[in-house]
C-alpha cells in the first residue's frame, strides 16, 4: 500500500493510506533504519499491512521533494509563517529567517499576520515590503472573521507546515482557518 506519514510518536508512524483513506500505525523496517533513513511526517511511503496480526510496517520511503530539519518534516508545499501583531510583537528577523529556510527547500512561504485589527503603521510598512518583494501576506483576525476563509482556500490540497511565533491564547486565528478547511473535507 502507499500513503504518507501524518504523525510520528516514539517510533510509531501514523500513515494515511491513499488507497482506502484509513490511518495505519506502522513501524519502520530495520533495513530503512540501517540505511540511516529516519521516516518523518510528510514522507510518502510504501507499507504492508498484515490484517491477520493487525500489524503494519513501512518497507520503503519514497523520494523526498524537500525536507526540513526543524520541525522534522518532508514534502511540504507551503509554510504558513504565522506572526502576531502584538503579544508577542511582530518579529521581522524571524520572518526573514523562516522565509529563507522555506525558500531553500522550494517551499512556498506565506506570511499570516494575526490580530490584524491591531496593526500599527510600522508593522504595515513591514507587511508592504514583504508583499512588494513578492511574498503572499494575509492579514487575519478570528475576532472580526477577517480573511479566515482566504487562507483555507490557499492551503486546500497542499501539505502545510505551521511556523512562526507562538501566540499565547492564540493560535485561535489558525484554529479557525483549519476548522473551516477541515469542514470541507
Amino acid at each position: 500500500m502507499k500513503g504518507f506519514i501524518i504523525k510520528s510518536i516514539a517510533g510509531d508512524f501514523h500513515v494515511l493510506s491513499y488507497e482506502d483513506n484509513q490511518v495505519y500505525i506502522c513501524k519502520a523496517r530495520g533495513q530503512i533504519r540501517n540505511l540511516n533513513l529516519q521516516p518523518v511526517c510528510g514522507d510518502e511511503v510504501i507499507f504492508e499491512y498484515d490484517e491477520k496480526n493487525n500489524f503494519s510496517i513501512i518497507t520503503k520511503i519514497l523520494e523526498r521533494k524537500n525536507q526540513l530539519v526543524r520541525p522534522p518534516i518532508s514534502n511540504v508545499d507551503v509554510a504558513l509563517i504565522v506572526m502576531s501583531t502584538i503579544k508577542p510583537n511582530f518579529d521581522a528577523y524571524l520572518v526573514d529567517k523562516l522565509i529563507v529556510a522555506a525558500s531553500m527547500q522550494n517551499i512556498e512561504p506565506i506570511i499570516v499576520v494575526s490580530k490584524c485589527e491591531l496593526i500599527t503603521d510600522e508593522i504595515q510598512y513591514l507587511i508592504d515590503n514583504y508583499a512588494f518583494a513578492g511574498y503572499t501576506v494575509i492579514k487575519v483576525s478570528s475576532h472580526q472573521n477577517i480573511n479566515i476563509e482566504e487562507v483555507s482556500k490557499i492551503i486546500e490540497g497542499k501539505k502545510v507546515v505551521l511556523t512562526g511565533t507562538p501566540i499565547p491564547n492564540g493560535y485561535q486565528d489558525i484554529y479557525n482557518i483549519l476548522k473551516i478547511f477541515l469542514k470541507g473535507l
